[in-house]
């Protein structure tokens, strides 16, 4: 294997005889290498997941859910939650791709085992895949910025940051690794693009820039990076790169008609939503993609880069005008329309929906865990950016452009330092590089160790040690209790009783759809805005008046964990609403207690 030295500001190979016949340290032996550290490191979530089946997050338990309506019968196109407040249900902003492979797997261990198991197996298997893929992934483009010693830094500075771990971790089936790993795909296509003799990873970029339109528009800041990196890349190397971008045009109209047209319901093609791959993204990236071919063609045309620069900027002027004259709202915040009701007692509670600033403001160690691995890795792309020299700047360059995309997003929503850390990593890979071979001598056997150590000090599961405790005297008793009210077991006697409908804390809905038959009024989605607002209404009002809004509502049940945030809420917002009364013990007349071996509260409506 080949470490690196730094000469004149250069990185440059040098050979480690030890390791370099090591199949230990081929890339298949790194990324088992990083699937062993990454389960060492998250052997208490696995426990717990092996013991309880509990679902993480309710993102996962929608998605699960999801995937059994596909498996049973339900359109690939009919992305309605028909349990979900009932009887219309909620059309979902979510996609058939991800389900499909889901649903291939637990198909497959249903031939030699039941249902539940078959599914257990699928939620360990498909998330250690993704992380597989980001390991491998990540370990390629490190070595395309780094030399031989990339592969390893990767691994190892993946291993230790935390931060991607709640995507990976056993259990998850939201779509968030899916669309992660896509980024780092598209990612590496783009390294690789920007070399002019790549036409053929220039037409890659296209076709994986549309899979990740297609999974998820969470991503979308990223993405648009990935977009305008080639065309930034002409203009100021014209002629070199009219092939790559050309290449890149066509890919991306081709590749978004393909996906528009196995994703989305031809009834649904003139329908600009905004928080799903609809027409609105179709005519950015039918447009851009047909502008950026325009630019290619004429190329002979513009002949100095200023000229370059003034096409580029009305090509993309010219784009964001064609969404703003058909689907303007797509320009805006996408919860800019949601029910303020919903957004006071519900968003802005939701942890990872926060701004950044002020989620440091309610946990300050957050600044260890999140902020800083991702400034140590931006300082350490902006070093590359300015110590290299042509191709490897440029990449260097691109890098940086994304990464500041990514703590832009996170200032919004503090979900993003979680997306934007695979990228960060890369600047921490080269200054963990850098510094290793200034520390160490020349083909020392310490140089491996060095390595290690310096990306554990920079990494989250370091950092994370300096947290001061700011733990509540009950915050470890109630964590436990809320897991029991996520676990399979907490689900088991709900799900015996007479089917029904079951109004509940808008938290709780998810893992009742995914773990009962019965039908589900709320759940933690921000199209459900009718049933949300409706459970909101009951909870809040006081029982009198909530026992008209329940009868409205069909509900035949009222269900909740007594230790849930929401309920705090609740008894905050409106002390004498039945929320609080529930939590206090004080049940009206037209409610019923049951006696279910649960640890949720189940209450029959009279």
């Amino acid at each position: 294997m080949s470490l690196i030295s730094v000469q004149k500001g250069r990185l440059e190979p040098i050979a480690i005889k030890p390791l370099s016949d090591s199949a230990l340290f081929s890339l298949p032996g790194l990324v088992l290498i990083g699937l062993f550290l990454s389960m060492i490191l998250s052997m208490s979530v696995i426990r717990q997941f092996l013991t309880t089946g509990f679902f993480l997050d309710p993102d996962d338990a929608m998605r699960m859910a999801q995937v059994h309506d596909f498996m049973d019968g339900q359109a690939w196109y009919d992305l309605t939650a028909k349990r979900l407040d009932p009887p219309n249900g909620v059309f979902m902003h979510w996609t058939r791709v991800i389900d499909l492979p889901m649903a291939m797997i637990v198909r497959f261990f249903e031939l030699f085992t039941d249902r539940e198991t078959s599914d257990r197996i699928m939620r360990l298997l498909f998330p250690m895949a993704m992380l597989a893929g980001l390991y491998f992934l990540s370990a390629r483009i490190a070595g395309l910025l780094v030399g031989s010693p990339g592969p390893l830094l990767a691994v190892l500075v993946t291993s230790f940051g935390g931060a991607v771990y709640g995507y990976f971790a056993p259990g998850r089936l939201d779509h968030d690794h899916v669309a992660i790993l896509g980024l780092v795909a598209m990612l590496g296509t783009l390294l690789r693009a920007l070399d002019a003799s790549q036409t053929r990873e220039a037409a890659l970029l296209g076709l994986v820039i549309a899979f990740n339109l297609s999974v998820s528009l969470e991503t979308l800041p990223f993405v648009v990076i990935g977009i305008a990196a080639l065309p930034a890349a002409w203009i100021f190397r014209g002629r070199e790169m009219q092939a790559n971008l050309q290449a890149f045009a066509l890919a991306l109209i081709a590749s978004l008609l393909l996906a528009f047209v196995l994703t989305v319901a031809p009834q649904r093609y003139l329908n600009g939503a905004c928080d799903t791959f609809s027409a609105a993204h179709m005519v950015a990236g039918l447009v851009g993609g047909g502008l950026c071919l325009a630019l290619a063609v004429l190329n002979t045309r513009l002949s100095t880069w200023q000229m370059r620069l003034a096409a580029a900027l009305v090509a993309g002027l010219a784009t964001i005008a064609s969404v703003a004259l058909t689907y303007p709202a797509c320009l805006g915040d996408p919860y800019a329309n949601l029910d303020p009701v919903m957004r006071q007692y519900w968003l802005d509670s939701v942890s990872e929906a926060r701004p950044l600033f002020k989620a440091i403001g309610l946990h300050p160690g957050l600044i260890l865990l999140l902020v800083v691995p991702v400034l140590v890795g931006l300082a350490g792309t902006v070093w590359a950016a300015l110590s290299e020299h042509g191709l490897a700047r440029n990449r260097w360059i691109a890098i940086t452009a994304i990464v500041l995309a990514g703590c832009a997003a996170s200032i919004w929503q503090v979900r993003a330092t979680g997306v934007v850390a695979p990228f960060s990593l890369f600047g921490i890979v080269y200054i963990v590089a850098r510094l290793t071979r200034k520390l160490t001598a020349k083909e020392s056997v310490w140089q491996v160790p060095a390595m290690a150590g310096l990306s554990l000090v920079v990494s989250p599961l370091f950092l994370g040690l300096f947290m001061p405790d700011t733990a509540l005297p009950n915050e470890a008793e109630n964590a436990k209790i809320e897991m029991a009210c996520s676990s399979q077991a907490a689900f088991t006697a709900i799900a015996a009783l007479p089917k029904g409908i079951i109004l509940s804390p808008i938290s709780s809905g998810a893992h009742l759809l995914a773990r009962t038959p019965h039908g589900v009024i709320a759940a933690p989605f921000h199209r459900n805005e009718h049933g949300n607002r409706l459970a909101l209404d009951a909870f809040l009002a006081n029982p009198e008046a909530a026992q008209a809004i329940v009868r409205r509502s069909r509900a035949d049940y009222i269900v909740y964990c007594p230790v849930i945030g929401e309920i705090e809420i609740y008894r905050d917002a409106a002390p004498d609403g039945l929320g609080a009364q529930l939590d206090a013990g004080n049940v009206p007349t037209w409610l019923e207690p049951m006696n279910v071996d649960s640890a949720y509260k189940v209450l029959k409506v009279r």
